[in-house]
């Protein structure tokens, strides 16, 4: 008995091949989601092991915080500035990474070493384009220095006394290679997204700081605390609406932007009323509460 095999037709196969390419049209975008969401709960892990080390640090040295640099601490709380010469005969060394903050949270993580300029293990967000030889943790500038114009200090150790809401201050979250979070009326990150002006070779960084959107409309962040959180761009670094230029401090947009750092940045009573009324007198009204 013959059996008449009858194979595809051409119309048969092309609407075939159609409905495979609508299908991963539709399925495509929902699997890089996916895998992003699960990015983002891996740096909040991350996020939060950093928190718990950095509450442990503070534990062993009377509630006492790491500063950005001991070198640059050193270094700064003078004024005029210490010399270069100076600084590395109080401190044994020239500048290096073992003295800065993430060197300091070593011992209480375990993970990778900053000791070697290796930023791998909970120091590496999964979603940084960067490899494990750049941060993708940042220290907030407001945590590291007085947030204040009016004291010319910076690079502080800070204390747990001095917050008056340490649940609600980031010290630490997403950022690019200086791993430094910069106070969010300086539009550093702003600067960086819209490549309004300088570029990533900036020497100073200044265009390789916070990463406010890494995660889809927001970023991880580190509390005082300890714990970790995901907060959306808008909650954490005032977005102007402007696009032709970087805004400044002085501006309208600068001054929402200081209300920001007044109200969830800036550490003590002082910062955060310093920053309120730099706002208001820049053209918006901003009140705190340091109770």
């Amino acid at each position: 008995m013959n059996i008449r095999r009858r194979a595809f037709t051409l119309i048969e196969l092309l609407v075939v091949i159609a409905i495979i390419a609508i299908l991963a049209a539709i399925l495509f975008p929902v699997f890089a989601q996916a895998k992003e969401a699960a990015k983002k709960t891996a740096c909040l892990s991350n996020m939060k092991q950093i928190g718990t080390a950095f509450m442990l640090y503070a534990g062993d040295y009377d509630d006492g915080y790491p500063t950005w640099s001991d070198y640059w601490g050193v270094r700064t709380q003078t004024n005029p500035q210490r010399s270069d010469a100076e600084t590395v005969a109080l401190l044994g060394g020239p500048d290096s990474v073992r003295f800065y903050w993430d060197a300091k949270l070593l011992p209480y993580v375990k993970s990778d070493n900053p000791l070697q300029a290796s930023w791998g293990g909970v120091w590496k967000c999964p979603s940084s384009a960067k490899n494990h030889n750049n941060r993708s943790v940042g220290i907030s500038q407001c945590f590291t220095y007085v947030c204040n114009p009016l004291d010319w200090r910076s690079y502080l150790w800070r204390n747990a006394s001095e917050f008056v809401d340490p649940a609600g201050t980031p010290f630490a979250g997403d950022s690019d290679r200086t791993g430094m979070l910069t106070q969010p009326h300086l539009f550093h990150g702003f600067a960086d997204f819209y490549r309004l002006s300088g570029d990533s070779s900036q020497p100073d960084g200044r265009f390789n700081r916070e990463r406010p959107r890494r995660h889809a409309d927001g970023a991880n962040y580190s509390f005082a605390d300890g714990h970790a959180k995901y907060n959306k761009q808008q909650s954490m670094f005032h977005w102007p609406t402007v696009t032709t230029a970087v805004p400044t401090a002085a501006s309208l947009e600068g001054a929402k932007a200081r209300c920001v750092t007044a109200k969830i940045w800036a550490v003590n009573a002082e910062e955060k009323t310093n920053s309120a009324a730099r706002a208001t007198t820049n053209g918006f009204p901003c009140t705190v509460s340091v109770n």
